[in-house]
């Protein structure tokens, strides 16, 4: 722009190199026109181009001035959004981050807790399988000294019993005691001490006792089952109760079981979708702040160019109104003498033919000095 800037004056020193020659020899007086008024039209010309030039450059220093500011302002508002994301972007990741933390230590109590919940089922079933092992154990005792007492009860009843029938009785009303004993079941001391004669005693049909002994020890044998049957009913109650409660405490405990799975396979997408949107966030923050730094040096570049070339512009323009002030100063000048150099052709025309013609003075030395580096 400077060599562009110059070209005015560059060309107009050989103009006035040949004026300077042709007033010399005097070529230009035979045309009517003075030295000094041709200098004057060549600097006018010389006046309007630097004026045009500047204008020309005026308006490509504004399209560049405009570009500056536009680009500028595109850039700190970008460098703006990209910070906010950034900021944003932290955020969220600190946020996330701690979520994520927190459904750790929630899986973490669940899977304790289902581990917890699995022992106690386990421990429950265990339970609930010894207790139903003893409970058909003692009813399967019980219901068979039922059994034998119905049997043995109706055996006495039967006036024709065998002595092996009657032996048979005997050793069920011994068992059926045994059993009566460990289920702590008291009877009255009358009774118990004609069961006791009735087991000592040779057992004959025949013998008259016996049919004295024998209605008191079907007396003995209905109550054992009368309180076989009360025992067999409470066991069975107290079973049902037993059975009911475990039964209870597995469904719950099942249930809960299966809750706590859904807890834990929930907590595990939750954090897996956390720690993937984790990572979104992560590489767009990075992304973004790869952006910021390029807008950021784009920014100092751009700046740092459009501070130069204003600076230019600036130097530029001083010298152009510098070169204009003094051309305007030089036509002040020589236009206010073009009146006194009337006379002055007119002794040149006569001198026209001269071999030798007379030096003029010249106007370079005293011209201005034009800065070719504008």
């Amino acid at each position: 722009m400077a060599i562009v800037a110059a070209m005015p004056c560059l060309r107009i020193l050989p103009l006035l190199v040949a004026i300077h020659a042709r007033v010399s020899t005097g070529v230009l007086l035979r045309s009517g026109v003075t030295p000094v008024e041709k200098v004057v039209d060549l600097l006018k010309k010389l006046k309007a181009e630097v004026e045009a030039g500047g204008k020309d450059e005026a308006k490509t220093y504004d399209k560049f001035a405009c570009f500056c500011k536009k680009k500028s302002t595109g850039l700190s508002d970008g460098i703006t959004k990209s910070q906010d994301k950034i900021e944003a972007a932290s955020a969220t990741i600190g946020e996330l981050t701690a979520k994520r933390v927190d459904k750790k230590t929630e899986l973490k109590d669940a899977v304790t807790k289902k581990e917890e919940l699995e022992g106690d089922l386990k421990n429950t079933k265990a339970r609930f399988a010894k207790e139903k092992e003893e409970y058909e154990a003692a009813n399967s005792d019980i219901s068979k000294g039922i059994a034998a007492l119905v049997d043995a009860i109706k055996t006495l009843k039967t006036s024709k019993s065998s002595k092996a029938g009657l032996l048979s009785v005997k050793a069920t009303v011994q068992h059926s005691l045994a059993v009566a004993d460990a289920m702590k079941i008291i009877m009255d001391g009358p009774k118990w001490a004609s069961a006791a004669s009735f087991l000592q005693a040779r057992v004959d049909p025949d013998d008259p006792e016996y049919k004295y002994h024998s209605d008191g020890i079907i007396s003995i044998m209905q109550k054992l089952e009368k309180e076989f049957r009360k025992k067999k009913a409470e066991q069975d109650a107290e079973w049902e109760k037993t059975r009911a409660s475990l039964m209870e405490t597995i469904k719950d405990l099942g249930s809960q079981i299966s809750s706590t799975t859904d807890l834990i396979s929930k907590l595990e997408t939750t954090i897996d979708t956390l720690t993937k949107n984790i990572a979104e966030t992560r590489g767009s923050l990075v992304e973004e702040e790869a952006s910021l730094k390029d807008s950021q040096l784009y920014m100092k570049d751009l700046t740092a160019l459009c501070e130069k070339r204003a600076q230019e512009w600036d130097q530029r323009t001083v010298m152009r109104s510098k070169e204009i002030v003094t051309l305007t100063k030089a036509l002040e000048i020589l236009e206010g003498k073009v009146s006194k150099t009337d006379s002055v052709n007119e002794r040149a025309l006569v001198q026209e033919q001269h071999d030798e013609p007379e030096a003029s003075p010249s106007f370079f030395s005293g011209r201005p000095t034009f800065h070719a580096s504008f």
